[in-house]
């Protein structure tokens, strides 16, 4: 597409056959075999590379703390747009419509979002409800990533380095969460891009400055600091990924930004065995 802007945040969706991508025009959405542009998901306000894709419906934000709702509209994989969520106006919390969305994550029944703002807050929408619920857990620092654990658990990590655990039973319209347990980032950076292991849910990682923090949250276990730090990268990590294949359980690709006069690097890396076999 003639799209001016960088293209960011690329996600993979159907077993592989489209992509997507974010830019601030809007999500785009590619067929991959073969690469065909299929359409662009635009807001009204320029889109800030949060989104997330469920079975059925994408999510993104907008400048103007707005959340951005499509429904898949056919088996071409067009998406329709639904409708605009804004923050109702609560004054206990002090939400104000330029409040910015900084974390989207579709529930695993797909009719929610759950929705993590610049101010702290975690929220909640329904996608049969024409509104932002709050869920009335506000912290003092913007939540940066929230990644969910099957059906009942959701880590949510935020800019000052704290991840709580929550059970996502009770994120409901009018409950207030309670963590259940807590870790944090050593170095006190925003944790960033929270991820579970695919082959063990009870191992997650996220990516802090230039450091990936793999964090045991096995039964019996308290210590809110990371098991594993990979210290391979010399500038902040962009982006990484867990293997999904069960012949490479806990190996994960990252790769950094770079600086100037070097290039960022891909690196592709395991714990040692002393560590995993604990876990």
């Amino acid at each position: 597409e003639n799209n001016s802007g960088p293209v960011a945040s690329l996600k993979l969706y159907d077993e592989g056959r489209v992509m997507l991508g974010c830019s601030v025009y809007g999500v785009m959405v590619w067929n991959t075999d073969p690469i065909k542009h299929r359409q662009t998901l635009i807001l009204i306000d320029d889109v800030s590379g949060v989104y997330d894709v469920g079975s059925n419906y994408i999510v993104t934000n907008s400048a103007n703390g707005e959340m951005g709702v499509w429904k898949a509209g056919s088996a071409n994989y067009i998406w329709r747009y639904n409708d605009t969520r804004k923050y109702r106006k609560l004054p206990s919390t002090g939400y104000e419509l330029q409040t910015i969305i900084t974390a989207l994550k579709i529930a695993p029944n797909d009719t929610c979002t759950l929705i993590g703002n610049s101010k702290g807050a975690l929220s909640l929408s329904d996608f049969r409800e024409p509104y932002i619920q709050d869920l009335g857990m506000v912290k003092k620092d913007g939540i940066s990533s929230i990644e969910l654990i099957g059906d009942k658990q959701m880590l949510v990590g935020t800019q000052g380095g704290d991840i709580e655990l929550y059970d996502i039973r009770y994120a409901q319209k009018d409950s207030k969460l309670t963590p259940i347990r807590s870790f944090s980032v050593p170095t006190a950076n925003a944790a960033n891009q929270i991820q579970v292991c695919p082959g063990n849910s009870r191992v997650f990682a996220c990516a802090s400055s230039k450091y990936v923090y793999i964090y045991s949250n096995q039964v019996g276990s308290h210590d809110p600091l990371p098991a594993f730090t990979h210290f391979g990268h010399q500038t902040t990590v962009s982006d990484f990924r867990w293997h999904p294949g069960q012949n490479y359980d806990y190996t994960i690709g990252s790769m950094e930004t770079g600086c100037k006069g070097s290039h960022g690097l891909v690196q592709v890396w395991r714990p040692t065995n002393f560590v995993v076999n604990g876990w």
